[in-house]
C-alpha cells in the first residue's frame, strides 16, 4: 500500500473515531504528503481510494500540504514535554502529570454518577458488592484507576464533566 493511501486510511480512521466530537465542524488536516492535498480533486481513483473518499464525504474537511520541516506542530504534539511520567499497568498505559494526580482521579470518580458505584464498591471492603459489580460489567481497579472491559478490550474509565473535557482538550485540541 502506498504511503499516501495508508496516511489517508489513518485520516479516515481518526475522523470516524472522533465523529461525535467533530460533528459538522470544519476540519483542517495538515499532511506532509503532497498527493493527499490534491486527492479530493481527482476525477479517477482506485476502488480502495474511492471507498476512503466516500467516507471523507461525511466531513467538512480540508487537506493542506505542509512540508515535513514546516509541520512541527505534529512533532510537538507527539513529544509533549509536560508529561511527568508514565504509569504502567498490566492493562494499558496511562500518561500522568498533565492530566492530574491519582488523588484528583479518585475525587472525580467519587463525584461521577457513571462510575461512582463501581468505584466505591471496588474500594470498599464489601466483597459481595465488589463481586456483583465486577461480574455485571467486569470492572477492575488497578493502581487507583477504574477500568471496564469492552468488546475492544480493557478501557480506562474517565470521569465525566469538566475533568473529561480537560482531558479531551489536552489530548485532542
Amino acid at each position: 500500500m502506498p504511503a499516501y493511501e495508508s496516511e489517508l486510511l489513518a485520516i479516515v480512521h481518526a475522523l470516524l473515531k472522533w465523529k461525535s466530537f467533530i460533528d459538522t465542524k470544519p476540519v483542517v488536516v495538515e499532511t506532509d504528503h503532497a498527493t493527499l492535498s490534491r486527492i479530493l480533486q481527482q476525477k479517477q481513483v482506485t476502488s480502495r481510494l474511492g471507498y476512503l473518499l466516500d467516507k471523507l464525504a461525511d466531513f467538512d474537511i480540508n487537506i493542506v500540504y505542509k512540508p515535513g520541516k514546516q509541520n512541527v506542530v505534529v512533532d510537538a504534539i507527539s513529544r509533549r514535554q509536560d508529561f511527568v511520567g508514565v504509569l504502567q499497568t498490566s492493562q494499558a498505559t496511562i500518561q500522568t502529570g498533565a492530566i492530574g494526580d491519582l488523588k484528583q482521579w479518585e475525587t472525580e470518580y467519587d463525584k461521577c454518577l457513571d462510575f461512582q458505584r463501581p468505584y466505591r464498591a471496588l474500594t470498599s471492603h464489601n466483597s459481595v458488592a465488589r463481586h456483583v459489580l465486577c461480574n455485571q460489567r467486569e470492572f477492575s481497579l488497578e493502581n487507583g484507576y477504574l477500568w471496564v472491559r469492552t468488546k475492544a478490550g480493557w478501557k480506562v474509565c474517565v470521569p465525566s464533566g469538566a475533568f473529561r473535557r480537560i482531558l479531551l482538550e489536552q489530548y485532542h485540541d
